[in-house]
């Protein structure tokens, strides 16, 4: 399909712009003397900090892009008119306030959260704007929250991000038993994991199991999941004891991906062919989508696949009722997704 189309078949169109309130949970520093701007370096604080942060959807708006300024088009400076833009941010002192205030939040704005967890060498802001691109374009009916992790500021510190996956991790099981305990205006939490970011997921999963956590998700979304198979092989079904569906989006053209098994020896989940299969989770293969150099962003750059989690996560469709095309391999089946 060329384009993204919502669920009556018409093209969206820029319309007015819009104010998207994204709830952050980091573990990342604090820039000193900057309230609610924070560090991509691989320092890791043992607190975790809290806040909102206001982003301006521009009007000209269009799925799959975020508008940044561009020195091809002689831009500079942000224009609210013209880009994704954070117009405001806010500090909330404390776990309990926060959940207060995300309290309030559900109860104006619908019952759902879309938990987004963004992958290596990413910067806080661009996670910010990436929540909010991703909970316009999905016609999300709720809250969209972030949980940003200290991805780094530069892709030669690959081995100092994943350095602190484990602790991210303990502190995002921790947010989320606290969340769904706290919140009970709170009937769903939809996940979407980028990257590395479904490395932090997987241990958290498990730190939960371990703890015989009594938690359901509705959805979980493993974008590009950088993931030794192996190790996914081994707890792939804790996926099925917290989601009530999980989605995994792979790509042959994923050259981030192609350098991490290089560096790694050892294939990752979100590679194609093959496909990473495992019994009770939906493999969708994305390959036919060329969005940029590294093919890594498809999820949320290309309007196909950002239709399908449309499908996915707002109509709740399972794949034989999406845009897919059934395809086996070894007997199990997988789907793929039409190019664009």
């Amino acid at each position: 399909m060329a384009g993204y189309h919502d669920s009556a078949g018409t093209e969206p169109k820029p319309g007015n712009d819009e104010l998207v309130n994204v709830f952050y949970v980091t573990n990342r520093a604090p820039t000193a003397g900057r309230p609610a701007y924070y560090s991509d370096r691989p320092f890791i604080q043992m607190k975790t900090s809290y806040g909102v942060c206001s982003v301006r959807m521009p009007p000209v708006h269009l799925p799959g892009r975020i508008e940044r300024p561009s020195i091809w088009r002689l831009e500079r400076v942000e224009d609210v008119g013209k880009h994704i833009v954070i117009a405001k941010r806010e500090v909330i002192e404390g776990g309990s306030a926060f959940q207060g205030r995300l309290h309030q939040a559900l109860r104006e704005s619908g019952a759902e959260a879309l938990l987004f967890i963004h992958g290596y060498n990413v910067d806080f802001d661009d996670a910010v704007r990436r929540t909010a691109q991703l909970f316009r374009d999905l016609k999300f009916d709720g809250v969209p929250i972030l949980f940003s992790w200290p991805g780094q500021d530069a892709w030669w510190r690959y081995p100092a991000a994943e350095d602190v996956v484990d602790a991210s991790a303990r502190q995002l099981a921790e947010f989320l038993t606290q969340t769904m305990a706290a919140n009970q205006r709170l009937t769903a939490v939809n996940i979407i994991a980028h990257s590395m970011g479904n490395r932090i997921l997987m241990a958290a999963l498990d730190r939960l199991a371990l703890q015989s956590a009594d938690l359901k998700f509705r959805n979980i979304v493993m974008a590009a999941p950088d993931i030794n198979v192996a190790d996914f092989a081994e707890v792939s079904g804790i996926f099925n004891r917290f989601a009530g569906r999980t989605t995994i989006y792979s790509s042959s053209r994923d050259v981030a991906l192609l350098i991490s098994k290089a560096f790694h020896s050892y294939p990752r989940v979100g590679e194609a062919p093959p496909v990473s299969l495992a019994p009770g989770i939906d493999t969708v293969d994305a390959s036919a989508i060329h969005q940029d150099v590294l093919g890594h962003s498809y999820f949320g750059d290309s309007t196909t696949v950002v239709r399908d989690m449309f499908l996915l996560i707002k109509q709740g469709l399972a794949p034989p009722a999406r845009y897919l095309r059934p395809a086996l391999l070894q007997r199990m089946q997988y789907w793929v997704v039409p190019g664009e």
